[in-house]
Order: C-alpha cells, then sequence, then structure tokens
C-alpha cells in the first residue's frame, strides 16, 4: 500500500493538550505535520529499525500507510507513557515483562528516530530521561544554579515559583518577568546535560534570588506561548532530511 511520507511529526499521546497545542501553532508557522498519538506507534502494522553500514534506518508505517521514516526533518516528541489495552487480556503474571520488552523496542526506535529530535528518548525515559530530584539538584549544582534547600523525601516550603523553558538550547522565561542572566546560562547549561533537547526547570523565586526546585523533560509548553513556539519552529526545520 502506497503512503505519504511525513516530513514533520508531534508524537504524543492524545491526552497531551500541551502537544496538540504545540502541533496546532507549528501548522501556523507552515509545517506541515502530523500528529501521531502513542497508540498508533505502538499499533503500527510495521515497524523497521535495522543496522546498516552508515548507522540505524528506522521506519514505521503507520495503519493508515502513512511513512515516518529516513524523510523525516524534525519531530517533537512526547511520548510519555506506553499503552497497555491491548494486553488485558494477557495473564497478569507476563504484563510486567511484555510492558518492559515494549519499553525497550520504543526506546530503540526513538533514539534512533531520523532528523531533528526534540525531546530524543533515553533508558530512563520516552522522550528524555527522567532525574529523579537529587540528580537533578546535584546537576543543577554543577551548572552553576543555586538549589532550594534539599532533603531526601521532601524540600524547603516554596511561596512563589517560575518555570523556565529549553528548546534546543534556546531558554524562554516567563512573559514580563526579569530572569537573571546567571539563571539563563545555568539553565542552559543544565539542559544541555540532561541532553534531551527539552527541559521545563521549576524556580522558587524570592526577590531577586531564583533557586532551582526541580525539573522534567515533560514541560507544559503553554505558558512559553510564541516563544517556545519560535523555538520549536527553529530547532525542527534546522536541517535537510537525513539520508537513508
Amino acid at each position: 500500500m502506497a503512503g505519504t511520507d511525513l516530513e514533520y511529526a508531534v508524537l504524543c499521546g492524545p491526552e497531551d493538550g500541551s502537544a496538540l497545542w504545540a502541533a496546532a501553532r507549528l501548522r501556523d508557522r507552515g509545517l506541515s505535520l502530523r500528529v501521531v498519538t502513542v497508540e498508533e506507534l505502538v499499533y503500527a502494522p510495521s515497524i523497521r529499525y535495522a543496522t546498516v553500514g552508515t548507522g540505524v534506518v528506522t521506519e514505521v508505517r503507520l495503519g493508515d500507510g502513512t511513512v515516518l521514516g529516513p524523510n523525516l526533518r524534525g519531530t517533537l516528541n512526547r511520548v510519555a507513557r506506553l499503552p497497555s489495552a491491548h494486553l488485558e487480556a494477557t495473564p497478569s503474571t507476563e504484563r510486567g515483562y511484555l510492558l518492559q520488552e515494549l519499553h525497550a523496542v520504543l526506546v530503540s526506535l526513538l533514539y534512533a528516530w531520523p532528523g531533528v529530535v526534540v525531546g530524543r528518548a533515553d533508558p530512563r525515559g520516552l522522550c528524555g530521561v527522567w532525574w529523579r530530584p537529587a540528580e537533578w539538584m546535584v546537576a543543577a549544582g554543577r551548572a552553576g544554579l543555586v538549589g532550594v534547600g534539599y532533603r531526601s523525601g521532601g524540600s524547603d516550603e516554596v511561596h512563589s515559583s517560575q518555570t523556565v523553558l529549553v528548546v534546543a538550547g534556546e531558554v524562554v522565561t516567563p512573559s514580563g518577568v526579569e530572569v537573571p542572566d546567571a539563571v539563563v546560562a545555568g539553565s542552559r547549561t543544565l539542559a544541555a546535560r540532561h541532553g534531551g533537547g527539552l527541559v521545563g526547570l521549576d524556580f522558587a523565586v524570592e526577590g531577586g534570588t531564583w533557586a532551582f526546585q526541580n525539573a522534567t523533560p515533560w514541560p507544559d509548553l503553554r505558558p512559553g506561548g510564541e516563544a517556545v513556539v519560535d523555538a520549536l519552529h527553529a530547532a525542527l526545520s534546522v536541517r535537510e532530511p537525513v539520508p537513508a
């Protein structure tokens, strides 16, 4: 069956309002993209993952014939969970093992995904590694950020907070809020060390002091407004199609 080769895609769950918002805004910028749900991806009738002389080739043919393969130029990956409805008839003693195997397959596929990927998969996260709070705190300190008082199982009470988004190295600060240069630089460094291409960093703010609290590779993009859309558009459309 002949299919359409996609150039741009947003991978997400159908419940991910943030990803759907970003997809709509990117379409407004002229990107001809398609939203591909994680269910479509996992239930695809054809998934190819092959090692060749130049590296790894991946290709997914969806149920409607749409092809996600070497012609992909850019993808926003927001996959954060595995669908499991198809395993309901599986004995509970086997379901956990099957989900682990499915996770390994999907991580391998998304890690080798062609083109530019914002939200590159990692063995510890389908859209980027999910560090533990203590890991984020240590990495933040090494990036030059001041952290809130932290202890295992909790942190100091916070009265005011702000979120900084980093998209492919572009730091997006809250609209109308003056963010110290050291916080901008430290956020960029921390995001680069994380390596997934997309993070949201939460800070406790008191006076002129910004103290790092936590971070996630699956932030809500909507508070970043047009600045986030600008950064995504620039990142996803930066390269030519990756050859097979």
